[in-house]
């Protein structure tokens, strides 16, 4: 699913992504100069941002605005949603602040302070207990929502563009335009890997789902960098066109990467099946028979 200029969300299906469906339209109110935007884990809710202070959540299945609240004046961006749809945590970029709203009253829960030259990396853990947001200038705020404190954690992270958590939990990387991403141990905060070394600086860093893989996003012939997550060694690189910004990440499923880039391209590559590689593999050895 992804929202285009004209304030449509709309899905993809088939074995080409050609075939669209309209699932929303909110251009009436929301012009297409809001860019900021996510949608919930389980794609039911969306979130839209706004120049104007007031953040939208639409119920995507049903069409219908979910809940309009006054933030603060000026731009405020929706950053995550978490338990289950039913809360979102907010940036107001006005007053350099998060906060975490309750959806089912539009009530605020907690704010906290953006870091210093916020970069738009944000990411909680698979808990929910932590919120990580990164500035560009290595300023780093670890936010306890639980227990509505913040934590200190000391990484080096210069330039950052986007951060993840593994699905255990246990990992925490972040991808950087120095070129690099890092990757921490979460239970003791100590440096894991860096890994890249990438001309044009990395954009995202995400993990597989079952973990056991780290795809890293550039542009060009590095478009995407595929690493193991217990050796550290490269898989393989894939090259695209263009600027990368938007990054790359996994399908549900772990099988398929995607990577999209500035002129609205959309790269994805699928893994074969067992059943696709026995008939190569079978292909090959009839191939390899024949006079």
């Amino acid at each position: 699913m992804a929202l285009n200029h004209g304030g449509q969300v709309s899905q993809w299906s088939g074995l080409e992504f050609q075939r669209k469906t309209l699932l929303l339209k909110i251009g009436a109110t929301f012009p297409a100069r809001y860019r900021q935007y996510r949608f919930s884990p389980d794609a039911r809710f969306f979130a839209a941002g706004s120049t104007n202070g007031v953040p939208q959540v639409w119920d995507i299945s049903r069409r219908l605005l979910r809940r309009q609240w006054s933030d603060t004046a000026g731009d405020v961006w929706p950053g995550v949603f978490l338990a289950g749809g039913n809360k979102l945590v907010t940036i107001s970029i006005a007053d350099r602040s998060h906060r975490e709203w309750d959806l089912a009253s539009g009530l605020q829960i907690q704010s906290w302070r953006l870091p210093a030259e916020f970069s738009g990396a944000i990411n909680v853990s698979p808990d929910e207990r932590s919120c990580f947001a990164l500035g560009y200038g290595g300023d780093v705020v670890l936010r306890n929502l639980a227990e509505q404190s913040d934590t200190n954690a000391p990484l080096e992270a210069l330039e950052s563009t986007a951060a993840n958590f593994s699905p255990d939990g246990r990992l925490f990387a972040v991808a950087s335009d120095m070129g690099y991403a890092r990757v921490w141990n979460t239970a003791t905060w100590q440096q894991v890997a860096t890994l890249g070394s990438v001309l044009n600086g990395v954009n995202s860093a995400s993990f597989s789902p079952d973990g056991k893989r780290l795809v890293i996003a550039s542009n060009g012939n590095e478009a995407v960098k595929l690493y193991d997550t217990e050796s550290w060694q490269e898989v393989f690189t894939l090259e695209a066109l263009g600027t990368g910004f938007k990054g790359a990440m996994f399908s549900p499923d772990g099988n398929t990467i995607v990577w999209g880039n500035q002129a609205d391209d959309v790269y994805i590559w699928s893994a074969p099946s067992w059943d696709e590689i026995a008939a190569a593999e079978m292909r090959e050895k009839v191939a390899s028979k024949r006079p």
